[in-house]
């Protein structure tokens, strides 16, 4: 026993009166960060840190935390590694946790993240500046070169990029060796080249780097030594980042044949059209996911064929043209047309649906309104004013102007859904409130007010007639209209009173925010009242003249550190406080 066992008062401490097993399983746990999320890819900055905290409190804690493998399994890398006076990337932590680690699965991080860049990128924008990234293709390089030796014990991998060529660079070697192998632990693969906006061309910039993706001629599925790739893959995100399509769907239809149960996640999002699967392909990959209990489409989807109506996934074929998902719970769609948002919620058959989130997600500065009322009539109906001859339209049955479906409500299980800069008609809002009986929670973010009115009956001041999602108990707005506090409270006052005469139960909550983005209100709210046994919060934006980054605290002061410029909660949490230094 040493000094350093013994607490101040001279007695030994009750931790160390356990059995090293029970240590080294408390150690473990103290590492694992915030696990609650088994979807969440990243992990925070305690997962690095913590054993080498714990290995410098005495010397039987850095005894047991040495011998301890599954202590050492949580790599990140990031441009703190590289060392400012010879430019070189510092890898004697990587080195330090592969060999401690011995043979644990893995779970790594590569952010090469720059809050200093200035988005230009070679092959895509002309710079004027003289900035230069931290972290190179060459550091990329040199950390896959140390990682892929040990791609037998993956468990998880996430790439985060600025630019096309350092993710060209991870793919250049990833690919390759997962082809070549496979990862047969890997669970969680996430790739992201975090420029949202590179997405919104027409085609994939930069050009010449176009042909480079993702498991490229991966033909069957197998890998050259006769293996599944990834057989058990649970969570894939691809944020611009493009792959081989159809080989995608080969190595998820062989993961789906070994019955290992195939993705619970998946992600697409930021491709640029010319880069998307085709509608076929993307049939087939979701069709290879039965399982799905999570899917993200934005600013991604599929590739249109030029004049083309694909007639077998027409929704008129039920055998093909629609993609059975029993097991899946939140849907998020981004869309950056209305016809293609209407083409892929009408793919989808996933009647336990939960959660429904639509986005606008055109370009912020195209003036353009994109009318999502044709998503929102079919989502609350089945059926939509969608024109029959455009090309993502379902097939009629018989010619008609519109196309008319089955005019079921293809989701009636909702209970959370989320509207995100959606524009619609008052008409189209309420179709849509009509067919969401079990609605719970309801988000409106930057969507117009219009959408609040649709939730009261169509023929108010009338007994008996029931308001639209007469389940609901929450309620949050969002909005940039001009309104001030108490006009905002006397409008939620009238509405609450409409709502309680058609017979709707009562909110239990109902928060306005005057301003989209919530950050930029006060933290406390402005009004708060109770009507009709629902709580009233109103928070005000703040004022040009205040000190914003003071009020709104610490939370969002973090997001201008290092990190956090891209608004990111996940990932940031690789950069916060001093960690990363520490890991060092």
């Amino acid at each position: 026993m040493t000094s350093s066992s013994l607490s101040r008062f001279g007695r030994l401490a009750p931790i160390d009166s356990l059995p090293v097993e029970i240590i080294s399983h408390i150690f473990v746990l103290s590492a694992s960060g915030d696990r609650t999320n088994e979807q969440q890819s990243g992990f925070d900055s305690s997962c690095i840190t913590m054993p080498l905290v714990l290995s410098s409190v005495n010397h039987r804690w850095r005894r047991v935390a040495s011998t301890t493998p599954a202590l050492w399994t949580n790599l990140c890398l990031t441009p703190d590694f590289v060392v400012n006076s010879t430019g070189e990337l510092d890898t004697k932590h990587l080195t330090n946790y592969l060999q401690r680690s011995r043979k644990s699965p893995l779970r790594i991080c590569i952010d090469a993240r720059d809050p200093e860049w200035d988005f230009t990128e070679d092959g895509v924008t002309v710079s004027h500046s003289e900035y230069q990234p931290t972290f190179t293709s060459k550091h990329m390089s040199q950390a896959l070169a140390l990682l892929l030796p040990h791609l037998s014990r993956w468990r998880s991998v996430s790439v985060f990029t600025d630019t096309w060529a350092l993710m060209h660079a991870a793919l250049s070697q990833l690919s390759p060796a997962m082809l070549t192998s496979g990862a047969p632990l890997l669970e969680s693969l996430t790739l992201m080249r975090c420029n949202d906006f590179v997405s919104f061309s027409e085609s994939f910039q930069p050009g010449d780097l176009k042909q480079s993706p993702l498991f490229r001629d991966c033909g069957f599925g197998i890998s050259e030594d006769g293996k599944a790739v990834l057989p058990r893959l649970r969570h894939l995100t691809l944020k611009g980042v493009h792959a081989d399509w159809p080989s995608l769907s080969s190595i998820l239809s062989s993961t789906l044949s070994l019955g290992n149960g195939g993705l619970y996640s998946l992600e697409l999002s930021s491709h640029s059209p010319d880069v998307r699967p085709d509608l076929p392909t993307l049939h087939s990959i979701l069709s290879s996911s039965p399982h799905l209990r999570q899917l993200t489409i934005t600013g991604s989807g599929f590739r249109h064929a030029e004049g083309l109506v694909d007639a077998s996934i027409s929704r008129h074929h039920e055998s093909t043209s629609r993609v059975r998902l029993p097991e899946l719970r939140q849907l998020h769609l981004g869309y950056r047309s209305v016809p293609d948002g209407c083409k892929f919620v009408d793919m989808i058959d996933a009647p336990q649906l939960e959660s429904l989130s639509l986005r606008n997600d055109s370009h912020p500065a195209d003036s353009a309104i994109v009318d999502a009322g044709p998503v929102l009539e079919y989502v609350g109906s089945g059926t939509t004013s969608l024109p029959s001859s455009h090309p993502s339209a379902p097939l009629p049955s018989s010619p008609a102007e519109n196309t008319v479906v089955d005019g079921e409500p293809p989701f009636p299980r909702i209970e959370t859904i989320v509207l995100d800069r959606v524009e619609a008609s008052e008409s189209q809002f309420r179709t849509f409130f009509d067919g969401l009986p079990k609605a719970r929670r309801l988000e409106l973010r930057d969507t117009p007010l219009v959408a609040m009115q649709c939730l009261l009956p169509s023929r108010p001041h009338r007994e008996g007639i029931e308001s639209p999602c007469p389940s609901l108990q929450s309620l949050a707005l969002y909005t940039s209209d001009a309104l001030t506090p108490s006009g905002a409270s006397l409008r939620l006052c009238a509405f609450l009173g409409e709502r309680a005469r058609s017979g709707a139960g009562p909110l239990k909550d109902l928060s306005v925010y005057l301003d989209s983005d919530s950050s930029f209100c006060a933290e406390e709210e402005s009004i708060q009242t109770t009507v009709c046994g629902t709580k009233i919060r109103v928070y005000e934006a703040l004022s040009e003249d205040e000190d914003w980054l003071t009020c709104v605290g610490d939370e969002e002061e973090s997001a201008f550190k290092l990190g956090g410029a891209f608004n990111d909660p996940i990932f940031d949490s690789y950069h916060s406080g001093h960690s990363i230094g520490v890991a060092r």
